[in-house]
């Protein structure tokens, strides 16, 4: 069997698109677990509608990572595929998602690619054209074309290194995939198989930019500190990307003083010619760092 784990929040416009997409994947036996984290709307009516096919779980609002911890305490399946009520799934994404750790036991996460799709209707493949998508990159950090709801996992190994990290408010996702890929196999699987639909409101992005750098920089630090000898070799280029990643971010923002910081940091660390290059943009006028943002913000 495989669980499949929806943490939701007053979702009533969405959640019954991500129930039905979970319901029409076929040939594999599937519970479906919607962990409600303290919606105030009609949430609970309209997954309750679905009867014996959902199981339903209200609790406390206490943000995604302890509801979707939640959702494992309570699932009973050997795998576990993570579904945000926002997004839904294409035919077969469970059945191409198990596969690989169905074949090897040392398989722990397999991911696949996302359809971002915008209000407008839009369509492209997520992060596809990504600056972060290269070796350095991933040194730590997971690919940037995984996703959640991309994403299924092997129960005892989530079980294993603790499930998600409810003490971090933001990355708690990217967080336990770094844990996963420590002690087991990590499999991409490059095709679109979800369709993550962008939200103006939606939690991941209206998280105040502070506090998603502070975990960021967290994550970095507990990993060093569980695996030293894992990153040593490593931790000049991973604090390099961190400082690169979040001089890209704060330019994209607007944050110029900010990026020029991060980028003159993470050239100090590890030069590298896209800290370079990101730096010299920072310095371009105002006007044309918009028109930037507005051709970027298209793409990725």
């Amino acid at each position: 069997m495989l669980s499949v784990i929806i943490p939701a929040h007053n979702s009533e416009s969405v959640i019954e698109r991500a129930i039905h997409s979970a319901l029409k994947q076929n040939k594999i036996q599937i519970e479906i677990i919607v962990i409600d984290d303290g919606s105030t709307d009609s949430t609970s009516q309209i997954v309750k509608q679905f009867g014996s096919q959902v199981h339903y779980i209200f609790h406390k609002q206490s943000g995604p990572a302890t509801a979707r911890n939640r959702g494992i305490t309570e699932s009973k399946g050997e795998f576990i595929a993570f579904l945000d009520s926002d997004d839904e799934w294409l035919p077969g994404h469970l059945e191409k998602a198990i596969t690989p750790m169905q074949e090897d036991n040392i398989v722990g996460l397999t991911y696949g690619w996302a359809i971002r799709k915008d209000e407008q209707g839009r369509e492209m493949i997520r992060n596809y054209h990504s600056p972060s998508r290269n070796s350095w990159h991933t040194t730590l950090w997971p690919d940037p074309l995984q996703c959640t709801s991309s994403t299924v996992c092997r129960k005892k190994i989530l079980e294993k290194v603790g499930g998600f990290d409810e003490s971090l408010k933001t990355r708690e996702d990217q967080d336990l995939w770094i844990r996963l890929g420590e002690i087991s196999r990590v499999i991409e699987i490059p095709e679109p198989l979800v369709i993550v639909h962008k939200q103006k409101h939606s939690y991941s992005t209206t998280q105040p930019i502070e506090q998603m750098r502070a975990d960021y920089f967290k994550i970095i630090d507990k990993a060093l500190t569980r695996a030293p000898k894992r990153y040593a070799q490593k931790q000049r280029i991973i604090m390099a990307e961190a400082f690169r990643y979040w001089g890209q971010h704060a330019l994209y923002y607007g944050y110029v003083t900010e990026a020029r910081q991060d980028l003159v940091r993470s050239i100090k660390t590890y030069p590298n010619i896209s800290t370079f290059l990101s730096l010299a943009v920072s310095m371009l006028p105002t006007v044309v760092l918009g028109i930037l943002r507005d051709y970027f913000s298209k793409r990725l």
